[in-house]
């Protein structure tokens, strides 16, 4: 979906020198009259931080472009929509709790001390996050303002416990059907030998040279799956 248009700061009729002159003397305090809806958007997407205000039903009033880069989405699927959508399904009940509290007593604090935070990102990851809370009063009622940032060290982390965890597991599985393999061989070898007294000698140098070839088959395969200085099983 579009995202809607903004005005900017110069359509909205604001001072061209607040945003177009990099003379130091054209810089001056803005008055009431030059804050316009085009420059508080302004303000909103220059923020480094994901911001979405929330009303007390956990319906989402407001987002701006930092949180839906962050999470994926395009502004006109978020408003209106629960912000349960930025949850991971498992964290959506004990938030609604959390919520309901931050309502009871609103002050600006960090959102889960002592938790690692997710949120859930549109192509279906999770993404590790901070929050601090803060609250609007508004004529409709109290709201929540989430200020959203990715806790990009935990993400790093993350990904890297995975992809050891990953590796580890490759390499189990490598070595457990190497295993498989060389005792194959190996079987196979024996069943060699043991036929070999039943063959002319013709067949017996055939069947030699094709056991020789057998046992450097099983070398190469131990030399990939345990590298020198590493554990090695044999088999047989």
């Amino acid at each position: 979906m579009a995202r809607p248009a903004r005005p900017s700061v110069t359509e909205a009729g604001a001072d061209p020198a607040l945003t177009h002159s990099t003379e130091p003397d054209s810089l001056r305090p803005l008055s009431d009259a030059m804050v316009t809806d085009a420059l508080l958007w302004a303000l909103l997407d220059a923020v480094p931080d994901g911001l979405v205000l929330v009303d007390a039903g956990g319906q989402m009033l407001l987002v701006n472009t930092h949180l839906e880069e962050m999470f994926g989405y395009d502004r006109g699927e978020l408003l209106g929509q629960s912000v349960d959508l930025l949850l991971p399904e498992r964290a959506r009940t004990t938030h609604a709790r959390h919520r309901a509290a931050f309502i009871e007593d609103p002050r600006i604090r960090a959102m889960g001390l002592g938790l690692d935070l997710v949120g859930r990102h549109r192509a279906g990851h999770d993404i590790p996050i901070d929050i601090r809370l803060s609250h609007l009063d508004t004529p409709d009622g109290l709201c929540v303002i989430a200020a959203v940032r990715e806790d990009t060290a935990r993400r790093i982390a993350i990904h890297d416990r995975e992809e050891a965890s990953l590796s580890d597991q490759n390499l189990r599985i490598a070595r457990e059907l190497g295993d498989t393999v060389v005792r194959s061989i190996y079987s196979a070898g024996l069943r060699l030998h043991t036929l070999m007294p039943q063959t002319t000698e013709s067949v017996r140098s055939e069947m030699t040279a094709l056991v020789a070839d057998l046992d450097a088959i099983i070398s190469e395969i131990r030399n990939v799956l345990f590298p020198i200085g590493g554990s090695s099983r044999r088999s047989g």
